[in-house]
C-alpha cells in the first residue's frame, strides 16, 4: 500500500506542471477514447459512482475520471476481513475528500452476513457491495456504477467458475 504512488499518478495525470509525461497523455486519451465509446459522446451529461478499495486499479481508475472531468462520487467498503482494512478506508476518505469528491463509505460485518445466509464469502461481500453502491445511486440519483479490475482478476475468477462447473453465461469473468 504506497500512498506516495497514487500521490504521483494524479499529480501527472492533472498536470500541475505545464508539462505532461508522454504515456499518461497517451493513458488518458485512451482513457478518454473508452468511455466515450461505452458511455457514447455525452458521457460528461451522466453521473458515476466509482467503486474504490484504495488499491492500485480502483485508485487510477477514479484518477483517471478526475483527470477528464468526469462527475462521480466514491463508494468505499471496508468488509471487515483484513486488519489494514480501516487504513485503507481513511486513505480512500482523505484523498478524495481533498479533491472535493463525495466520498461514501461503509463498514460490514462479512463474516456474519455470509453465515447468515449461506453464502462463500466472496458471494457475500459481493451482495453487500453490489446492494450499497445500488442504494447510493438510488438516493444520489447517480447514472452508472464504475469498478476497475485487471486482467488477472478477471482469470481468476473465469476459472472459478469454470470449476464450479458454470454455464457460459457464469464464465464471462466479473459483471
Amino acid at each position: 500500500f504506497r500512498p506516495d504512488y497514487f500521490i504521483f499518478l494524479f499529480q501527472n495525470l492533472v498536470s500541475i506542471s505545464p508539462v505532461m509525461h508522454p504515456e499518461l497523455k497517451y493513458l488518458k486519451k485512451q482513457f478518454i477514447k473508452s468511455i466515450e465509446r461505452i458511455f457514447g459522446i455525452e458521457w460528461y451529461n451522466h453521473s458515476y459512482l466509482i467503486a474504490v478499495s484504495g488499491g492500485k486499479d480502483s485508485m487510477a481508475l477514479a484518477t483517471l475520471a478526475h483527470s477528464i472531468g468526469m462527475r462521480f462520487s466514491v463508494a468505499h467498503c471496508d468488509f471487515s476481513l483484513r486488519p489494514e482494512s480501516p487504513v485503507e478506508a481513511t486513505f480512500v476518505q482523505e484523498y478524495f475528500g481533498a479533491l472535493d469528491i463525495p466520498v461514501f463509505t461503509t463498514k460490514f460485518d462479512t463474516n456474519q452476513f455470509a453465515r447468515e445466509n449461506k453464502y462463500s464469502i466472496q458471494e457475500a461481500a459481493r451482495t453487500l457491495r453490489y446492494d450499497y453502491f445500488h442504494s447510493i445511486c438510488a438516493q444520489e440519483n447517480i447514472d452508472f456504477i464504475l469498478t476497475a479490475h485487471h486482467a488477472g482478476d478477471q482469470a481468476e475468477t473465469f476459472f472459478i467458475n469454470l470449476a464450479r462447473g458454470s454455464s457460459p453465461a457464469g464464465l464471462s469473468g466479473i459483471p
